[in-house]
């Protein structure tokens, strides 16, 4: 009995990380369409970012984090911006967006061992605490994990909801062409979902940057 309640544990902690990330993924994918293979690169992204700005550049761990999410989410849109929207105004197939997505994520991927070399890279800056209830074990690392994930979840849902921008994404996901019709942005919108889903991808890098490290097949 005393292995279930650890691999429950485990599975909470686990689930909770893909449940970031295909959150994450799901606003873009609701919103535009697009398979996004290269969600994975910006994933990647924030941890490697927030690791160079703490760990060689020396800036505090909190900045260090936010510029990571700042970089994931500007890696993100400039996809979007640089490369999704050229192709959809030359009336690109989702087929062709997928695999131009799939074509970033491998070029992008063999990148960063070039650039940060192909070994396991750590986050510090939150030392880690073990936590033992009973059979269960697990970390500080974890609990900031899990709960920031469904904060991120319950404030993502308090924004498609509440706000106007939300609402609009909701429209443009539920309807584009009618979307349109009434004249919101879709363009902006697009970039909007873009940006909002690359920052939580980001969050997620670099807690898992925090928790094993940073690799360059974490994506």
């Amino acid at each position: 009995m005393d292995i279930f309640w650890q691999l429950l544990v485990n599975g909470v902690i686990l689930g909770s990380e893909y449940a970031l990330l295909g959150i994450s993924w799901g606003v873009i994918f609701n919103v535009t369409g697009t398979f996004h293979f290269a969600h994975a690169i910006v994933y990647s992204a924030g941890a490697y970012a927030a690791i160079l700005f703490h760990e060689m550049l020396g800036l505090p761990f909190s900045l260090s984090c936010i510029l990571g999410i700042a970089v994931a989410a500007g890696v993100g849109v400039l996809i979007e911006v640089g490369l999704y929207e050229p192709m959809r105004r030359r009336s690109a197939t989702n087929m062709t967006i997928l695999i131009t997505s799939l074509g970033i994520l491998i070029v992008v991927e063999s990148l960063i061992p070039i650039l940060f070399g192909a070994g396991s890279l750590s986050l510090s800056g939150v030392e880690t605490h073990p936590f033992i209830l009973g059979p269960v074990v697990f970390t500080n690392v974890h609990l900031i994990k899990v709960v920031t994930t469904w904060l991120l979840f319950a404030g993502l849902m308090a924004f498609l909801h509440f706000t106007r921008p939300g609402k609009a994404l909701r429209a443009v996901g539920s309807n584009p062409q009618m979307a349109s019709v009434v004249g919101l942005n879709i363009r902006r919108l697009f970039v909007l979902s873009f940006a909002i889903g690359s920052a939580m991808a980001g969050v997620g890098g670099i807690l898992q940057a925090m928790d094993t490290g940073a690799f360059y097949t974490m994506g």
